[in-house]
This record gives structure tokens, sequence and C-alpha cells, in this order.
């Protein structure tokens, strides 16, 4: 009887353990929502930080020698007082080329124009944070909504428009970090691309070899760039109102 008791009373002990430590993981997320002044719907804009304009993917962190970099980066889209996602209506990536090394002797790295299709593809945000980016702070997910089910953004090289690389719709964790920020008595978002685990499938081909020389599916590639988040009370773009995250 006594040694069942023990039983029971470890078998208990372990619950609770196992309980705080559930409680404690739930209690990591903290709770947040995008914000408006007017309390109502804003329109929002999104452009590359113009003291940080290049905004750098890398297919894999295992594979430097194979990304691309944009110099113009846009978003627009539009959000309700409280909300807690956005999805971006109309995302586009100008300016851009990629950076590639062939395969065989000279390995010189050679830039060529980059064109990115988004097909049916929008990027989504969210505004609860956790901590775990490899970058510290705190971070909130992202992520690749597809209107058309199977859909891909596609990297395009050259002038012909081979395909370099494919992204499919994913949700990645730690993807974001905002920062509110205040100019002329308006609140704006800071946002800083932080993703390290995207799903991303490289293509090989002459015009986009990859080392293993196939195509390799990876799950560690990489984004980063800054982005300033405006609001405004009118379609266009002509009212500004705050937007931030709390």
């Amino acid at each position: 009887m006594t040694r069942n008791l023990k039983t029971l009373g470890l078998a208990l002990i372990a619950v609770l353990a196992l309980g705080a430590v559930v409680a404690s993981t739930a209690s990591a997320e903290k709770q947040n929502k995008f914000r408006t002044t007017t309390g109502a719907e804003a329109h929002l804009t999104a452009e590359a930080d113009p003291n940080a304009k290049t905004q750098y993917f890398q297919a894999s962190t295992a594979n430097p020698h194979k990304f691309f970099s944009c110099n113009k980066v846009s978003l627009s889209t539009t959000v309700k007082d409280e909300a807690t996602e956005i999805t971006t209506s109309t995302p586009l990536s100008e300016e851009c080329e990629a950076v590639l090394i062939p395969r065989t002797e000279p390995k010189e790295e050679t830039k060529v124009s980059m064109f990115v299709e988004l097909t049916t593809c929008h990027y989504f945000f969210k505004t609860n944070t956790t901590t775990g980016n490899p970058t510290g702070g705190e971070h909130a997910n992202a992520g690749i909504k597809c209107n058309t089910a199977g859909d891909h953004i596609h990297s395009k090289v050259t002038a012909l428009k081979l395909r370099c690389s494919t992204i499919p719709e994913q949700e990645i964790k730690h993807a974001v970090r905002y920062n509110n920020v205040e100019a002329g008595g308006i609140k704006e978002i800071t946002l800083e691309a932080t993703p390290h685990s995207i799903k991303v499938t490289t293509e090989n081909s002459i015009a986009c070899p990859t080392p293993e020389g196939k195509t390799i599916v990876h799950e560690d590639g990489l984004y980063t760039g800054k982005m300033t988040v405006k609001g405004y009370k009118d379609v266009n773009h002509t009212e500004p109102t705050s937007i931030f995250v709390e």
C-alpha cells in the first residue's frame, strides 16, 4: 500500500511538473493586435527602408552562394483596428538580381537579372510574438498564402525567365519583428524580416545550377530586410493615420 501511494505521488508530481512546463510555454507567447488611431479600418503601405533598401534572400544557410536581392519592395493592404493578422493585396519586388556560382571552373560569382512571380500568392503577418529567433528579441509569425492550391512564388533569371527557385505556401515561425515609431505625431511600424526556416526548392539548370547538380528542397532559407509600414484613412493614401502594434 505504501509503495502504491509513493508511486501515485511520483506520478502526480510528474503531471504537475508537465503542467507547469506547458503553462510556461503557453505564457511565452505575447498577445498583440494591430491598432489604428481612429479605431476603424486603415489603408496600409509598406516600402523598403530608405536607409537599408536591399532585401536579401538566401535559399539555404548551407549554400551562401545562391541568393538574390531586391532594391525595391512594396506592399499594400487594409487592416481593421484590433486585427491579429493581415494579408497583403499587392506585394511587389523590383530591381532584383540573383548571384550565382557555376559548378564548373572558374567558379566566379555571376550576377543576373531576376524576376519574382507571385502567381496567386500573398504574404500574411500575425501579431502575437514569441522568442526563439536566433537574432534575439520577440518575433511574430508570417508566411505565404495562395488563392490557388499548389501555387508557389517563383524566382526566374535572365531575359528568358528561367526558373531558379520556388517557395510554397507556409507559415514561418519567428519571421518578423515589429517596432513602433513616431513621425510628426503619426505612429508607424518598422517591420524587420528575420525568418531563418523558409521552405524553398532550388532548381538545377544551366542558368541556375546547384552545387549538388540536382533540384534540392531546403527548410533553412532566410530573408532579411526592413520596411516602413504607414497607415492612411483613405484608399488613395493622402490622409495619414497611425498604425501600431500593442
